[in-house]
C-alpha cells in the first residue's frame, strides 16, 4: 500500500474524498485531510500531515496524485514521492535521489522544468515534457518511452503536442490520460512502451473537476472523485439491448417469441430481424402480427411459422411470402416442431393437433380426441417416447406411442412458463408464481427463491457452455451454477447462490417477458437473446466477467445506545444497554442485491442459528444475557458448496451483581444458615408436638380400650342374634316347610284319588283348595327363606355360567300341574344349552315369582319364556303371558318408580303383591333392571342383564 496525497488547505475548505479499494481488498477513506485504512475490520488512523509547516518553510511538498490542488509556483521546491516499499524519491529541477529509510540509495541527474509532472508506477518514475513525450527513470537509467494503443487513434491526438491531461494516484500506482472526453488507462506493455487503453468515453473530467481516478479492472468499474461534485462511478455493460427505431420506449420494442435467423441475428414474431450490426423489419410479417406474440418457430427447412390469434401463418424462409394459413377457432394454437418434422399444435381445450408442414393444403389432424389441455404455453419432446406439455394449469407428460397422459404431481395448478430438457430424465421447469423446478428420477424438486422472491416469476431457463443457467424474471436476470442446482436436488447442498443482473448492466428495463416459445435463444456466435419489455437483451457468457461478492467482511461502525464505539474484535457492552447496532459492508462494485450476509449469536459451543441481515447490512440487537458471546457474520462469496467468508467478533456482557459467583456463594451461605435455623426451630416444634401427641395417644388409647370392650360385647350379641336367626331359619324350614310340602303332596294325591270316586264335587273342591294352598304356602316359605339368606349375605353372590334353559325348564315343571288346571301352556323358548353368566340362585327365585304371577294372572292362555338381545347388545329374559294384565300403577312403579314404595305389599294397597317386591330387590342385587309392558292382552316382563 502506498502513501497518500492529502488535498486540503489551512482554511479547512477541502472536500471529502472518496474511498479507494486497494489490491488487497481493503478500504482507504480520505476525509478532510485525515486518512483511515480499514482492513478486515481494523481501522488505523493517521494524523493530519503538517502541510502548513511545509509551505511556511517554502522548500518541500509531497506529491501523491495528479492533478494537484497546489496552485503555487513549484519551481525550486523539493518534491517527495513515496513508493510502496518503504522508500521515497526526492526530486528538484536538477536531481532525483532515492532513499530507503534515511539512507540514500542512489542519485541521478535529471534536469526538468516541471517536477509536478513526475509520476510513479511500480518501481519506475515517468515524466512527460511540454511536447507530450515520456521518459522512464528506473534506478539510474533514463530512456525515452513511446506511447502506443487506443489514444493514438483519437482524431485530436497530435504527436509532439501535449494536449492531454495526466491523472495519477500514488496510492494505487495507476495513471490515466484524458483527451477530449475520452479516458485512457496508462500501463507498461511487454515491449516496454506505455500502452493506452480506452476505458471511458463521453465524459468531461475537466468540467467535472475530477481529481482522483481508480479503475477496478476485475469488476470493470471506474471511480471518479470530483473536487466539488462527489463521486462518479461507471460500470462496463455486459449486456446489449437491441431495439427498433430511435424511440426505445415504442410499443414495437415489447418482445416475446423469437427464433434464430442465422448465427448472428434473431427474428421476432413481429417480423423484426435484429442483430449487433443493425435491425430491419419484414413488412409482411409485421402486417400479420397482432397482440398475440407468444408462439413462432423456424422449422428445419427454414420455413417460418407464426401464431396470430386463432390463425397459423406459414411464411417462406425469407419471410416475404405467406405460403398458407390455417384457422383454429378458439384454439389459440401453440407451435412446436417434433423430431419427425411434423408440427405439434396445442389448441387449449380443443386438445393437440398434428400438421404436415410440407403440404400447404394439409388438414389439422387431432391427436387423441380425448386430450384437452388448458392454455398451452410450451411443449418439449424427451426422446421419441414423451412429449411434455406446459399449460396455465399444470404440467403433463404425454406418452406419444401409448396415447396416455401423466399429470405431474405438485404442479397441478401451476402456470408453466417454459420447459428445458438438458438430457433424458432431467426436465427443468419455470413457473409464474411458484419459482422453478427440476423433475428428475420421478421426483419434483423445488428450488429456493432469492431473498426478494423475484424468481417466483421465472420466465425461462437457458444453459450456457460454461456451466451456468440463466433465468429471466419480471425484476431482472439471475445466473446460477448448474452444478450447484444439481447438488441441491441431490440433497448435498443446503443453500444456493444466485447472481443478480439488473438494468445498470445494460438492460433498458428489468422486466423480461416469458410465456412464449421460443423464449431464450442461443445463437451460433455465442450470444444468448432474451425478450424483454423494452428490447431484446443480448449477451455472450464466454466474454462476460463474473463479478462475485467474494471480498472480506468489514464492520464499519458500532453503536451502543446511539453512541459510537471503537471498532475492535472484542466489544465490551454495558449490562443494561438498550440497542447494539453494527454496520457491516464488503467491497463490491456491482448490484448490492448480490450481497447476502447472515449472522448468528453463539454462546460456547452452540450450533449457530443463522439470521439474515437487512438490506442495509446492519445488525441490531436489543438485549443479551450476560456472558461471552461470539457474533459470527458470514457472507456468501458466490457459487459452490459452503462458499462463505466469515468474521467473528467477541461481545462481552457483564453480569449483574446477583449473577456473579460471589453473590451465589453468599446466597449459599445464607441458605445454609437459614436451613440450620429452620432445623433448630423445627426440632423444637417437633419435640413439643411429640409431647402433646403422646398425651393425646394415651387419652385415645384409653378411649379405644373402652370402645373395644363395647365392640366386643356388641359383636358377641350380634353373633348370638345370628345364631338365633339361623336356628329360626332351620326351624321354619324343618318345622313349617317340610310339613307344608308333605301336606301339599298328600293333598295332591287326595285330589287325584277323589277324581275317580263318586264323592261329592264339593269334597273334590275342598281337596283341590287344600293342595293349592299348601303348594303356594310351601313355595312362598321357600322363597322367603332364600330371599332372607341372600339379603343377609349380599357379598356372597356367586356369578358363574349356567344352563338357563335347564333352570327355566325346572321352574316351569313346578307350575305345570296348576297351569294344566287353568288350561295354561308354559312354553320354554330359551335355546337349549344357553349359557348365562349370573347368580343362578337369585335368578331361580326371580323366575319362580315371575312364573307364579303369570300363572295366577292367566287362564285359558299361554306363558312364554324366551331370551332376546337389546339394541345395545344386552341379554334380556322375557316372561310374557296372555292373562288379564298387570295394573298400570304396579307396572309404572317398576318402570319409573313413581308410586310410593310403602304401597307395595300393603294389604289392599295399590301395589299389593309381595312376590314382585322380592323380584325387584333381587334384580337390584343382580345389577339388572326390569321393564314391564302391560295391557288387556297380557303382561310382558323384560329382565335386562348387564352386557
Amino acid at each position: 500500500m502506498g502513501s497518500f496525497y492529502l488535498g486540503t488547505d489551512s482554511a479547512g475548505t477541502g472536500k471529502d474524498h472518496f474511498f479507494i479499494p486497494s489490491n488487497k481488498g481493503d478500504y482507504l477513506f480520505i476525509n478532510h485531510g485525515t486518512v483511515a485504512l480499514r482492513d478486515a475490520g481494523h481501522e488505523h488512523q493517521f494524523a493530519r500531515m503538517p502541510f502548513n509547516r511545509a509551505w511556511r518553510e517554502g522548500k518541500t511538498f509531497i506529491s501523491q496524485s495528479k492533478p494537484t490542488l497546489i496552485e503555487f509556483d513549484l519551481t525550486g521546491l523539493l518534491c517527495i514521492i513515496p513508493d510502496d516499499k518503504g522508500g521515497f524519491y526526492t526530486c528538484n529541477n536538477e536531481v532525483i535521489t532515492y532513499y530507503k529509510g534515511v539512507q540514500q540509495q542512489y542519485q541521478i541527474a535529471f534536469p526538468m522544468a516541471d517536477v509536478s509532472s513526475l509520476i510513479r508506477m511500480d518501481a519506475s518514475l515517468y515524466w512527460a515534457n511540454e511536447k507530450g513525450a515520456f521518459k522512464e527513470i528506473t534506478g539510474t537509467t533514463v530512456r525515452d518511452i513511446a506511447l502506443t494503443g487506443d489514444m493514438l487513434q483519437h482524431p485530436a491526438y497530435q504527436p509532439g503536442v501535449r494536449n492531454f491531461e495526466i491523472y495519477w494516484s500514488n496510492v494505487t500506482g495507476s495513471a490515466f490520460l484524458f483527451l477530449q472526453n475520452n479516458l485512457y488507462q496508462l500501463t507498461k506493455n511487454a515491449a516496454g512502451n506505455l500502452d493506452t487503453r480506452l476505458v471511458l468515453t463521453d465524459f468531461d473530467c475537466k468540467a467535472n473537476n475530477i481529481i482522483s481516478i481508480y479503475y477496478d479492472q476485475a469488476a470493470e468499474v471506474i471511480y471518479l472523485g470530483s473536487l466539488n461534485k462527489g463521486l462518479f462511478t461507471f460500470s462496463a455493460r455486459s449486456f446489449k439491448t437491441l431495439t427498433i427505431g430511435s424511440n426505445t420506449y415504442d410499443k414495437d420494442n415489447i418482445y416475446y417469441a423469437q427464433a434464430a435467423w442465422d448465427s448472428n441475428r434473431v427474428l421476432t414474431i413481429q417480423g423484426h430481424l435484429m442483430g449487433l450490426n443493425g435491425s430491419t423489419v419484414l413488412p409482411l410479417m409485421k402486417k400479420t402480427a397482432t397482440w398475440d406474440l407468444f408462439s413462432m418457430l423456424i422449422d428445419r427447412r427454414g420455413t417460418i411459422w407464426t401464431r396470430s390469434a386463432d390463425d397459423i401463418n406459414k411464411f417462406d424462409s425469407s419471410g416475404k411470402h405467406l405460403l398458407a394459413k390455417w384457422h383454429l377457432k378458439g384454439g389459440a394454437p401453440h407451435l412446436y416442431e417434433g423430431r419427425d418434422n411434423l408440427l405439434w399444435i396445442g389448441a387449449g381445450q380443443r386438445g393437440l393437433y398434428r400438421l404436415n408442414p410440407v403440404d400447404h393444403a394439409a388438414r389439422l389432424r387431432p391427436f387423441l380426441n380425448h386430450l384437452a389441455f388448458p392454455d398451452v404455453y410450451c411443449m418439449q419432446e424427451e426422446g421419441t417416447e414423451f412429449l411434455w406439455v406446459g399449460t396455465a394449469k399444470g404440467l403433463y407428460r404425454l406418452h406419444v406411442l401409448k396415447g396416455t397422459v401423466d399429470t405431474i404431481k405438485g404442479l397441478e395448478a401451476a402456470n408453466i412458463r417454459s420447459l428445458h430438457i438438458s438430457r433424458p430424465g432431467e426436465v427443468w421447469i419455470t413457473t409464474y408464481g411458484k419459482g422453478f423446478f427440476l423433475y428428475q428420477d420421478n421426483r419434483l424438486i423445488a428450488f429456493p427463491l432469492d431473498k426478494g422472491k423475484y424468481l417466483a416469476m421465472a420466465h425461462c431457463f437457458v444453459e450456457d457452455d460454461l456451466g451456468y443457467c440463466w433465468i429471466p424474471t419480471n425484476k431482472g436476470l439471475f445466473q446460477a451454477s448448474k452444478k450447484d442446482l444439481l447438488n441441491y436436488a441431490a440433497g448435498g447442498q443446503q443453500q444456493l447462490f444466485y447472481l443478480y443482473h439488473a438494468r445498470e448492466e445494460g438492460f433498458n428495463t428489468n422486466e423480461f417477458n416469458g410465456g412464449c416459445q421460443p423464449c431464450a435463444v442461443k445463437l451460433a456466435n455465442g450470444y444468448i437473446s432474451l425478450p424483454s419489455f423494452n428490447g431484446v437483451v443480448w449477451f455472450t457468457p464466454r466474454t462476460m466477467k463474473t463479478v462475485l461478492p467474494d471480498k472480506k467482511i468489514f464492520v464499519d461502525k458500532i453503536e451502543v445506545d446511539q453512541s459510537a464505539v471503537v471498532v475492535r474484535d472484542t466489544i465490551d457492552l454495558p449490562r443494561r444497554f438498550k440497542l447494539l447496532k453494527l454496520y457491516c459492508s464488503t467491497p463490491y462494485a456491482r448490484n448490492s442485491y448480490n450481497i447476502n450476509m447472515q449472522y448468528a449469536w453463539v454462546e460456547g459451543s452452540e450450533t449457530p442459528v443463522w439470521l439474515p441481515m437487512n438490506s442495509e447490512q446492519v445488525i441490531e440487537q436489543s438485549s443479551l444475557p450476560h456472558g461471552a458471546w461470539s457474533l459470527i457474520i458470514r457472507k456468501v462469496n458466490g457459487f459452490g458448496m459452503d462458499n462463505y467468508s466469515y468474521r467473528t467478533l467477541t461481545v462481552l456482557v457483564p453480569p449483574a451483581f446477583y449473577e456473579t459467583w460471589w453473590f451465589y456463594a453468599l446466597l449459599g451461605v445464607l441458605v445454609i444458615c437459614c436451613m440450620w435455623i429452620y432445623a433448630r426451630l423445627r426440632l423444637q416444634y417437633i419435640r413439643r408436638k411429640n409431647k402433646q401427641l403422646e398425651a393425646l395417644v394415651n387419652n385415645r388409647t384409653e378411649e379405644l380400650s373402652k370402645a373395644l370392650s363395647s365392640l366386643s360385647e356388641s359383636e358377641l350379641n350380634t353373633r348370638r342374634e345370628m345364631q338365633v336367626r339361623e336356628i329360626l331359619f332351620t326351624a321354619i324350614s324343618h318345622d313349617i316347610g317340610s310339613p307344608l310340602k308333605f301336606m301339599s303332596m298328600m293333598a295332591e294325591e287326595l285330589r287325584d284319588s277323589l277324581e275317580v270316586t263318586n264323592v261329592p264335587d264339593k269334597t273334590k273342591q275342598y281337596a283341590d283348595d287344600i293342595f293349592k294352598s299348601g303348594f303356594y304356602l310351601y313355595h312362598l316359605t321357600r322363597n322367603l327363606l332364600q330371599y332372607l339368606r341372600i339379603s343377609e349375605k349380599k357379598a356372597a353372590l356367586q356369578y358363574r355360567k349356567f344352563d338357563l334353559h335347564r333352570l327355566v325348564e325346572d321352574k316351569a315343571a313346578i307350575f305345570q300341574p296348576i297351569a294344566r288346571e287353568r288350561n295354561v301352556t308354559i312354553e320354554n323358548e330359551v335355546p337349549l344349552l344357553f349359557q348365562l353368566h349370573s347368580d343362578p340362585l337369585l335368578l331361580e327365585v326371580i323366575i319362580h315369582n315371575l312364573l307364579d304371577n303369570a300363572v295366577k294372572a292367566t287362564r285359558d292362555g299361554r306363558i312364554t319364556i324366551r331370551v332376546e338381545s337389546t339394541e345395545a347388545g344386552q341379554t334380556q329374559l322375557v316372561v310374557e303371558d296372555t292373562g288379564h294384565g298387570m295394573r298400570e300403577e304396579v307396572a309404572g312403579f317398576f318402570n319409573t318408580g313413581v308410586a310410593a314404595p310403602e304401597e307395595i305389599g300393603k294389604p289392599g294397597g295399590t301395589l299389593a303383591g309381595f312376590g314382585l317386591i322380592i323380584v325387584n330387590e333381587l334384580v337390584r342385587l343382580l345389577q339388572a333392571r326390569l321393564q314391564i309392558k302391560t295391557g288387556s292382552g297380557g303382561t310382558k316382563i323384560h329382565l335386562v342383564f348387564q352386557a
